[in-house]
């Protein structure tokens, strides 16, 4: 989803400094706590090695919440997609309708989608694009399933509706 802000190089220097300030800081107050240097220097070992890896627990997080978010929207979605697409209008139209009354990481990866087509992408590669994208497996079974129906030249709106039965299906069990 690359969070805004969140770059290679920031994280990076972010564990660095993380490193460095866990440290000292366990460092610090492990020497007013207790006077054994030796006790003192394994919990600022510690620290520094909690510091170090709490950007990426906080990317893991951030990632999870993300697909958390997708997997919840995406079957209203789908639905949507499958009414506007089975009422007449264009895949790409009911498509970008859908991106617009979508919220949250959902609407931000339709639009790119949407977007790569418009650049002169192929629907099948931004499909397949969109599926590994999301890390979600209900969105890349759905990007699949709408490439190869593509593809193949089946009915889009058949497929859709399939789709659609089978996440609610799977909203419903979870």
């Amino acid at each position: 989803g690359s969070p805004s802000g969140w770059t290679v190089d920031r994280v990076v220097a972010g564990k660095f400094v993380g490193l460095g300030i866990g440290w000292l800081l366990g460092l610090v107050v492990s020497l007013v706590i207790t006077s054994q240097p030796l006790l003192a220097l394994v919990v600022s070992l510690l620290v520094a090695f909690g510091a170090y890896f709490l950007p990426d627990l906080m990317l893991y997080q951030l990632g999870y919440d993300r697909a958390e978010r997708i997997t919840t929207d995406l079957p209203d979605a789908l639905d949507l997609l499958t009414i506007s697409v089975e009422a007449g209008q264009p895949f790409e139209t009911a498509l970008r309708h859908v991106a617009e009354s979508s919220s949250g990481p959902l609407r931000l990866e339709l639009g790119r989608m949407l977007q790569e087509m418009d650049l002169g992408m192929g629907r099948t590669a931004a499909l397949k694009a969109f599926g590994e994208r999301a890390r979600v497996p209900e969105a890349r079974a759905l990007a699949t399933s709408l490439a190869q129906a593509d593809t193949l030249g089946v009915p889009i709106a058949k497929v859709l509706r399939v789709q659609a039965t089978q996440l609610r299906q799977t909203r419903s069990q979870r």
